[in-house]
């Protein structure tokens, strides 16, 4: 599974260094098929999650917040939570997490903002991260150009969104790791692209 996809190969190198330092991770994906991918992979690495989709809804929608939210010393406190951009990206609040994974970008740059946004609120008291995973040379890399351009252009007539996003290339799947306050610095991958574990380190070390 980790084998076919140069974002899962980088995936499975980043959590658990995120796990080992104390991280909760909400990753994101516009479809659901690709978190149920996600899910298997989580279960297969018996990483712990959540998960919120379209088809998870009212009760079972709030328990799986709630559960992920649980700050009591016998809660489980999952690592991951596992979202649908459209349906986990608009009115919920995470701020027990304080890393966001955009698996796959939407075409509507806002939305992803909004996905950001979920654990950046009021109450959070860590620095948040950020990684936006980008194939190289495929489509996904034309689309988040254009998706910057668009935030850039909101920005200068609106001034509107805080998030400032950097760039880290890797393992044809580039990850655009969470920029510093001069957006962010590249982290190259070895031979051409491709992450080694030692350069996990750097990507890490990205912030907002």
């Amino acid at each position: 599974l980790v084998r076919a996809s140069g974002k899962l190969a980088l995936l499975d190198r980043l959590l658990p260094a995120l796990r080992d330092k104390g991280h909760r991770v909400l990753i994101f994906s516009q479809c659901k098929i690709m978190l149920d991918i996600r899910e298997d992979y989580a279960r297969a690495a018996d990483f712990s999650y959540e998960r919120v989709d379209g088809d998870v809804t009212g009760a079972r929608r709030q328990a799986a917040i709630d559960r992920y939210c649980d700050t009591s010393p016998s809660a489980p406190r999952p690592l991951l939570m596992l979202l649908s951009t459209r349906a986990g990206g608009v009115g919920i609040t995470l701020v027990e997490a304080d890393t966001v994974v955009l698996f796959d970008s939407d075409f509507n740059p806002q939305n992803d903002e909004q996905a950001m946004a979920r654990c950046h609120r009021i109450g959070q008291t860590r620095p948040v991260k950020v990684y936006r995973l980008v194939a190289a040379r495929t489509y996904e890399a034309k689309l988040c150009a254009a998706a910057n351009r668009k935030l850039g252009l909101d920005r200068a007539v609106l001034g509107g969104g805080a998030h400032k996003l950097g760039s880290a290339g890797g393992a044809g799947a580039g990850a655009r790791g969470g920029g510093d306050e001069k957006g962010g610095r590249p982290v190259s991958g070895a031979s051409g692209g491709a992450f080694s574990a030692f350069e996990v380190g750097p990507a890490l070390s990205l912030s907002l």
